[in-house]
């Protein structure tokens, strides 16, 4: 009797040995959750808006009243340290002053773009009052390189998105986006820093973008909307030419799905969406190609929620996954999915993590997150930030 109730435990053990690795993830590892104040954003509840990765140097955007910018260095993933943060008292353009502002409303901050500009990292960071630039070469002192309050004359809402190609910085906006020429000399010589080099569709509404993207030889320039893809020849940057449109995205199973994110990766480009992944060869950087399955189908990844971020490394697809704003009927996770993307025509599930499940403040479609492969982490952005350790698929030759 003992024998055989010892026997049935074995093999009990032995399956659930068997199945764990393909039910239970255990090759990603919560490792640290920001519990830090950062002041209080939108209804009291601070969040990560961008994060941005340079070695192992990690800059974030929070929707914060206190400090919206911060500096970490995630060299040991074990040992965060804060080397810097930009306060607003400190600057009366990032203040909010007593009193109606029009109907304007509540002040908010959108995205972020880092880039270096004649010897300088500067961040460009969109906002409903204009666009904020920070010198952060020095993370222990950053400080304001002043604001373009009016984007040359098109008014933004704090939701645009901004991509930093120096010396050029691409906003969008109503559809359309506009290009930019920043010059620090400029700056410091107390003239106008923006230069508008370009206008594209501004008024062309139904194709609100959501993320750019850049062909390997920056001759192309590829937007991501809640519509599809669009493809530019941006070779006379001047002149933007749109030459190519996808708008195959419907999900398969429910019609209404939409453009969410947008990443490049050597001659694939991966469109994240509403309900899943999709993937194009730009081997012809001007026509980007939807791969095929078997049945000469576009390849479609249903995901494990909406696609709020995109990062690749090697033969992994990293996709944070959670909610998206007006969408939702009941509550959903947030998490992070890894997809093996060797075979771009049958794209595999890998591995998962959940962070639980999101609250209303996640809500949000600019939800961040970056990978720090020489650390091998990934950080999350949401309510807070989070650090997952991912190493087992970074470290991975592929």
């Amino acid at each position: 009797m003992i024998k055989r109730a010892a026997a049935k435990i074995f093999a009990i053990i032995f399956v659930i040995t068997l199945i764990t690795p393909e039910v239970f993830a255990a090759g990603i590892k919560l490792i640290y959750r920001c519990s830090e104040p950062h002041g209080y954003g939108y209804d009291g509840v601070p969040y990560t808006l961008d994060i941005s990765v340079d070695g192992t140097t990690a800059y974030i955007l929070l929707y914060s009243d206190i400090r919206p910018f911060i500096v970490l260095d995630v060299s040991d993933p074990h040992n965060i340290k804060k080397i810097g943060e930009y306060r607003k008292e400190k600057d009366a353009i990032w203040q909010s002053k007593p009193g109606p502002i029009k109907s304007e409303g509540v002040w908010q901050v959108g995205d972020m773009g880092i880039g270096d500009f004649e010897g300088k990292k500067l961040a460009f960071i969109t906002t409903t009052r204009g666009i904020q630039v920070l010198d952060c070469t020095d993370p222990y002192n950053m400080f304001s390189m002043g604001t373009n309050p009016d984007y040359a004359g098109m008014k933004l809402e704090g939701l645009a998105m901004v991509e930093v190609r120096s010396p050029y910085i691409f906003i969008s906006n109503s559809g359309g986006f506009r290009i930019f020429k920043y010059s620090t000399s400029a700056a410091t010589r107390g003239k106008a820093p923006f230069e508008l080099i370009a206008d594209v569709n501004p008024q062309y509404s139904t194709q609100f973008i959501v993320e750019f993207e850049f062909s390997r030889d920056k001759r192309y320039l590829y937007a991501a909307g809640f519509f599809g893809l669009d493809a530019y020849n941006i070779t006379n940057i001047n002149k933007p030419a749109r030459i190519f449109r996808y708008e195959n995205i419907n999900f398969p199973y429910k019609a209404g799905n939409k453009g969410t994110r947008l990443k490049r990766s050597k001659k694939k480009l991966f469109l994240g969406t509403a309900r899943d992944l999709r993937i194009f060869d730009i081997s012809d950087p001007a026509i980007p190609k939807p791969f095929k399955d078997d049945n000469d189908k576009d390849v479609i990844y249903p995901t494990l929620g909406p696609v709020l971020d995109i990062a690749i490394h090697g033969k992994y697809a990293f996709l944070f996954y959670g909610p998206i704003e007006n969408e939702q009927t009941k509550p959903q996770d947030l998490g992070l999915e890894i997809v093996d993307i060797s075979d771009p025509r049958l794209p595999k599930f890998a591995d998962a993590f959940s962070l639980g499940p999101a609250t209303r403040y996640h809500y949000n479609e600019r939800q961040k997150m970056a990978l720090v492969p020489k650390s091998g982490v990934a950080i999350l952005g949401s309510d807070t930030f989070y650090i997952l350790d991912v190493k087992d698929y970074i470290n991975e030759k592929n």
